[in-house]
């Protein structure tokens, strides 16, 4: 995990195998693909902390969330096999049955183990909204399972918890610099085996290569996913005449110059579904006729 010490030391201060060190609830927020599930997956499975995770998103309704949470529970803390999970959603109308459920889970299954529920992108729960924060904070008090922690992943920092004790750990936006250092560090694309380039050249073209993705299009976009298919999309085009033989990977300077008009035009954010040899004309004209952005609204609207 890279450009992220801080939130890890605070994870570390959080989140313990031990139930007697662990907090009951924390809070884990930032923009759209600023390492958040990333950085806490990673951590959980590094240091084998049991945990069951939650795509909040993917529960069209709070009772399917709840039964996918007594589902993976059951599971992932090894005691009953996934064939043999069952979980009939009759049982589960309400959350006093969620907690009830639970709490014969633990007490039946003696599980005593520390346990993390990640409620990931647990704003984008498609229904009741914030309550869902106010009932997993107050989990703690209404169960008498100790050796349980909610953490909830957001996109921003939820109303209802603004005012609550509840720890926080914030993943700020990376810089142009981090972007750089993290994806330059091992390349997403290489050259056709033919021309026989020896890693080390691959590796400092690479660093190149994605210096002037990043210095490009940072100011016009901070995700370093969309950063990161920029550079594989482009990759293709910008490396052309290496492929060809008319260039060196040494010769970077005298490729970014033929370059220029690819990296400033709409190429990067389009997305075609012609074929690979119609593409090239794309590179100055839209076939739609319509701009980007009125593309995404449509899109978006549609």
């Amino acid at each position: 995990i890279k450009e992220r010490d801080e939130q890890l030391d605070l994870l570390s201060a959080f989140a313990q195998k031990e139930s007697s060190l662990s907090v009951n609830s924390i809070l884990v927020y930032g923009n759209e693909s600023s390492g958040k599930s990333y950085t806490v997956k990673s951590y959980l499975d590094f240091h084998k902390i049991k945990h069951s995770w939650i795509q909040c998103d993917e529960c069209i309704s709070f009772k399917i969330l709840l039964q996918r949470i007594l589902k993976a529970i059951q599971v992932d803390s090894g005691k009953v096999p996934s064939e043999e999970v069952l979980i009939d959603p009759n049982t589960i109308s309400s959350f006093d049955s969620f907690i009830s459920e639970l709490q014969d889970f633990f007490t039946t299954k003696q599980y005593t183990d520390q346990h993390y529920i990640v409620l990931d992108r647990a704003d984008l729960i498609i229904e009741e909204g914030e309550d869902i924060f106010a009932k997993f904070v107050k989990l703690h008090e209404a169960t008498r399972v100790p050796n349980l922690t909610i953490i909830f992943i957001t996109s921003t920092q939820p109303r209802k918890l603004i005012t609550t004790a509840l720890p926080t750990i914030f993943f700020g936006n990376y810089n142009s610099t981090q972007i750089t250092r993290i994806l330059e560090k091992k390349p997403l694309c290489g050259f056709s085996p033919g021309l026989n380039i020896p890693p080390a050249s691959i590796n400092r073209f690479w660093q190149n290569y994605i210096g002037i993705i990043v210095e490009s299009y940072f100011p016009y976009t901070t995700n370093i996913n969309v950063l990161r298919r920029i550079a594989t999309k482009l990759w293709g085009k910008f490396t052309e005449e290496i492929e060809r033989g008319k260039l060196q990977t040494s010769e970077f300077l005298a490729l970014y110059r033929l370059n220029v008009g690819l990296l400033s035009s709409n190429y990067a954010f389009e997305t075609s579904l012609k074929n690979e040899e119609d593409e090239a004309s794309e590179l100055q004209t839209i076939s739609s006729g319509f701009p980007i952005i009125s593309k995404y609204i449509i899109i978006a609207g549609y």
